[in-house]
């Protein structure tokens, strides 16, 4: 039919980026589950270890600290949406630079590390469990190291803000497609001429009451 419009098909989305990190877990517990830490005599050489390993990623942290402050104040405005985790609104949608969001990803990354050292070592102090210690040794300097702001500050990638969210149950996380600009920017421009038209009154309206005024006063005359 003349004047219709084709849709266009939406771009197939990208497979689900995977990292080495998801498959570590498997490989350590496979390792560990083949040492006895306790006869070898490993378990203080574990724990040095696990502090030396704690100790480097806060050094990193500190290292990422002083190149985020190092940015200039101001700039383009990022904006972020919010993030809902099992439905709920765990973020709002805000407005930040690049220097205010880096630091918030900055300070949620540390402190997920600070939770995680607490945490673990009620653990083990608790039931003497020397597996985590084994896992996290390897575990929190690799999720530093393929973190994006690590990408970013050490690395020199050229990775896109907003960050993709990362999945709380560890599954890969598929990237979001880049939504058609172009596209919007005709649709705004179509849905504002056609206003236009509605707004804008015929002028075959415009001449009806005036030609109705014009015969009612030949009539009277």
């Amino acid at each position: 039919m003349a004047g219709s419009t084709e849709t266009e098909e939406p771009p197939t989305p990208p497979m689900p980026q995977f990292s080495i990190s998801q498959l570590v877990p498997l490989g350590v517990s496979m390792l560990a589950s083949k040492v006895d830490f306790e006869k070898e005599g490993l378990v203080h050489h574990v724990e040095i270890a696990y502090v030396v390993a704690q100790l480097l990623c806060i050094a990193g942290l500190g290292h990422l600290y002083t190149k985020i402050q190092a940015l200039p104040e101001g700039g383009t405005k990022i904006k972020v949406p919010e993030v809902k985790q099992m439905g709920q609104v765990v973020s709002p949608a805000v407005e930040q630079t690049v220097k205010e969001y880096d630091m918030t990803k900055l300070e949620a990354q540390a402190k997920q590390v600070v939770i995680g050292c607490v945490i673990l070592a009620g653990i083990y102090f608790t039931w003497g469990y020397v597996f985590p210690l084994v896992l996290q040794i390897v575990m929190t300097p690799m999720q530093l190291v393929e973190s994006p702001l690590f990408k970013i500050y050490v690395f020199g990638s050229d990775v896109k803000r907003p960050f993709p969210e990362p999945n709380p149950f560890g599954l890969p996380q598929a990237p979001e497609p880049a939504a058609p600009e172009a596209a919007t920017e005709a649709v705004k421009d179509g849905a504002g001429k056609d206003q236009g038209k509605e707004d804008k009154p015929d002028e075959k309206e415009k001449d009806e009451p005036t030609e109705k005024k014009e015969d009612a006063e030949k009539k009277d005359d």
